[in-house]
């Protein structure tokens, strides 16, 4: 019965406005236990575990999913930059035959949020979130008794994943970039004419003077940047219809109490609005060109909000022992989650190759 449905009959009969909370609450309790239901490892092998680790001297939530505790493991960077990929746990399900997944939410995100509240003001930085994931790569290596990981950085986690792996490559097997960010003033410039064309070629005059309200960056202002991505969102039909699906896993997420569900909406414009800042002056290239563990870039062809093509210019300056890079025809920004299954494709053809599961 769909959730609409059920809230109109609570409705016509009559429940006050206590009651009608109550009844939707209990509804989507049983919902999330209908998600956990369809989420359950039974492999002897398995391994599926959520808790609170301890990095950088504050308790994160890290969630280790696999069918197979002596696969490879991969370690997910999540983008937003502050939207856990947690509640998209069922959209990763089919990785989890080939790899143990690690998600993990990051300072300001999800259950750390609300456990810790938000960082000081000032303290959140691409530095501290990069020293937290090298601390969680040691902690897994351990924990799951690996010597090297996989890592893969999503859009924001792509600037987090450059910055570990160049710090501590003998962590990992290799690094996987996605949605991968490199410039992030030329990023938010071609982005916005990219908009501008976008919008230009439907002929819809509203639209156009909301993009032009906007106005081109630098953006100093997290609200200005939010309009500008979600109209880039909002004019791709691929991401809109999707979008709403996403909604509903954030919803009825399990594990998730009604404080932590908000949690994770709260950290999205938190993560931004702390961040924008260094981000907006952030690039890759100023680290230099040198990685020393192979490097695959899976990319989507018409990203807008990271544009693809400045993407494959920093690939090719990459100077790496191996390299590889794979393009996901007619796809857009988030192909890791709109496009998991073809994309766990491309990681088992290109990337599980290098990383034969070596158990210390």
């Amino acid at each position: 019965m769909k959730v609409r449905r059920v809230f109109k009959l609570l409705a016509v009969a009559g429940l006050s406005a206590t009651g009608l909370a109550v009844g939707m609450l209990s509804y989507r309790t049983i919902l999330q236990h209908e998600r956990a239901s369809t989420l359950t490892i039974t492999a002897s092998e398995g391994i599926d575990e959520g808790a609170f680790v301890r990095l950088g001297g504050t308790e994160q939530w890290v969630q280790i999913r696999g069918e197979n505790v002596n696969n490879s493991v991969l370690l997910v960077l999540h983008g937003g930059p502050g939207m856990s990929y947690v509640p998209f746990t069922a959209l990763f399900k089919s990785w989890e035959q080939h790899f143990t997944v690690v998600q993990w939410e990051r300072r300001g995100v999800g259950k750390t949020l609300a456990l810790n509240g938000e960082e000081p003001k000032g303290s959140l930085s691409f530095r501290r979130l990069s020293a937290d994931g090298i601390e969680l790569a040691e902690y897994l290596r351990g924990r799951l008794h690996q010597e090297k990981l996989i890592l893969l950085g999503h859009s924001v986690g792509s600037v987090i994943g450059v910055r570990m792996v160049k710090e501590r490559p003998d962590l990992f097997h290799a690094y996987v970039g996605t949605d991968q960010i490199v410039d992030m003033a030329l990023n938010e410039s071609v982005s916005y004419q990219m908009l501008v064309e976008r919008v230009a070629a439907r002929g819809d005059a509203k639209l156009q003077q909301e993009v032009a309200d906007i106005g081109a960056p630098p953006y100093t202002d997290v609200n200005r940047w939010f309009n500008k991505q979600r109209l880039i969102s909002a004019t791709d039909p691929v991401v809109t219809g999707f979008e709403n699906k996403l909604f509903r896993m954030i919803a009825t997420a399990p594990g998730y109490s009604m404080k932590e569900m908000m949690a994770l909406g709260q950290g999205l414009k938190y993560s931004a609005a702390a961040l924008l800042p260094e981000m907006m002056t952030l690039n890759l290239r100023a680290l230099g060109a040198t990685i020393e563990l192979p490097v695959v870039f899976i990319l989507a062809e018409n990203d807008v909000l990271d544009p693809t093509a400045l993407a494959v210019e920093y690939f090719n300056a990459i100077v790496a022992p191996r390299k590889d890079l794979a393009m996901l025809k007619g796809t857009g920004h988030s192909a890791v989650l709109i496009n998991s299954d073809e994309f766990l494709r491309e990681l088992l053809m290109r990337v599980r190759p290098l990383a034969s599961a070596r158990v210390r």
